[in-house]
């Protein structure tokens, strides 16, 4: 027992020793994961800045670009109130800026890049900025979203009892708020094609809460402030003094010696079936990019169809398409023709000579009797022949005749008759026939 326990207290100190190392390990493993939480931690907690007209909160992932937005929201500010003649309410605009997603559809009212959204929150007076690409950010693009917003949430401010139309705080918003875009004129052409009465279009505020007509009607009335910019600054800037001072806005137009909105927005709409007919719908930039992007469209369907065509036909690999010889039919090879090919003759069909006819069952064939004529025939001539004429050949065969080349025309010698060689062969012929027969 003694041994024992004097064993245990000796292993103790390594054991201890072995523990502490374990938890030292594990501790300075998970010791980078605990900072880069902490610090990830630290970027999303929410910031607050201050400025002379602006609270914007914001997220540590726009600590760099926080100030400078702050700073042109305030010089944007301080301009339109001297533009205005006015002096803007000296209470801070509350703005934030986070990277979070919405889920509200008000944030995708206003179109701009896919990674930023914005909305103006009426109930907490606040003006939502939301990037979700942080690594995206470009200032032309969240400054023109806010200032937007911000000229809008001066006219809410203002009337809050006595509220603004729709097409007149939508109108100034995107007139002194965002910059003339090229589909701003497209947008305005289809929309004034939809309508026939265009001041009952734009006094319903009901086309400036749906996205289908949003877009549209916002345009519209943009073109409606530009042109009443055009055409009575001075009383438009009256019109926005008396507003911000608390005045109706349709006392607000009286007072500026300006006439009724709706007679305004008929004389607006005289002027904009001149200048936005859909003829001129051409002359914008959105019409070309639409009618390039149909374009494609219909060039990828093409293509897509060719794909598919192609991938029905059941291709057949090269190997599958060598010729096989066929078996060869001897019996394709017989006959006197294809026999002449075989001594050599050289016939074709077309130079040779018809069988001749099947003898009867009741004839019969002597070829003993046809030589014995043949030599007759031969001796009787060379017995009426000269001695000193030229020896005669035996005649050829017929095949013979047929494969050999037409000899030269030359001067035959004169004999004496009985005629010719073909003439005594043929009578022969006709002999033995005759006989035959009998």
């Amino acid at each position: 027992m003694a041994s024992r326990a004097t064993s245990f207290q000796s292993r103790e100190p390594s054991m201890l020793r072995f523990f502490l190392l374990t938890v030292a390990f594990w501790i300075g493993a998970f010791a980078p994961a605990a900072e880069v939480s902490s610090v990830s931690e630290r970027e999303s907690a929410l910031r607050e800045l201050k400025t002379k007209r602006l609270r914007l909160f914001f997220i540590g992932d726009f600590k760099q670009e926080a100030p400078r937005l702050a700073q042109l929201a305030d010089d944007f500010l301080s301009g339109l109130e001297k533009e205005w003649a006015v002096i803007l309410p000296t209470e801070r605009i509350e703005v934030s800026l986070s990277k979070f997603r919405p889920s509200d559809p008000e944030f995708s009212r206003l179109k701009g890049p896919s990674w930023l959204f914005s909305a103006y929150d009426p109930q907490r007076r606040r003006i939502e900025l939301r990037v979700t690409a942080p690594q995206e950010f470009e200032m032309r693009y969240v400054f023109q979203a806010l200032t937007y917003h911000l000229v809008n949430g001066l006219l809410r401010q203002a009337d809050a009892n006595n509220p603004l139309p729709a097409f007149l705080r939508e109108g100034l918003a995107q007139h002194y708020g965002r910059p003339v875009r090229t589909r701003d004129r497209a947008l305005a052409i289809w929309g004034l094609n939809q309508t026939e009465d265009l001041p009952g279009y734009l006094m319903d505020d009901r086309h400036f809460e749906q996205e289908s007509s949003f877009y549209y009607a916002a345009a519209l009335s943009r073109g409606f402030i530009t042109w009443l910019d055009e055409l009575d600054p001075r009383g438009e800037t009256l019109f926005l003094q008396k507003f911000l001072s608390g005045k109706p806005w349709r006392a607000a137009f009286a007072e500026a010696g300006m006439p009724e909105p709706e007679m305004l927005l008929v004389r607006f709409e005289a002027r904009a079936r001149q200048a936005y007919r859909l003829r001129n719908l051409v002359w914008t930039l959105d019409f070309w990019l639409i009618t390039l992007g149909a374009l494609a469209l219909i060039g990828m369907a093409v293509k897509l169809v060719m794909a598919l065509r192609l991938a029905m036909i059941t291709f057949v690999p090269q190997e599958a398409l060598a010729p096989v010889a066929a078996p060869i039919d001897a019996d394709l090879f017989t006959g006197p023709v294809f026999e002449g090919l075989r001594q050599g003759t050289g016939l074709t069909p077309d130079a040779a000579e018809p069988a001749a006819p099947a003898a009867r069952p009741d004839e019969s064939f002597d070829s003993a009797d046809l030589d014995e004529d043949l030599d007759q025939a031969f001796a009787d001539m060379l017995d009426s022949k000269p001695a000193d004429k030229t020896p005669v050949q035996a005649p050829a065969s017929s095949w013979a005749k047929a494969r050999a080349t037409p000899p030269a025309v030359t001067e035959e010698p004169k004999a004496d008759k009985p005629g010719d060689l073909e003439d005594d062969i043929d009578s022969v012929f006709d002999d033995w026939s005759s006989q035959d027969r009998r």
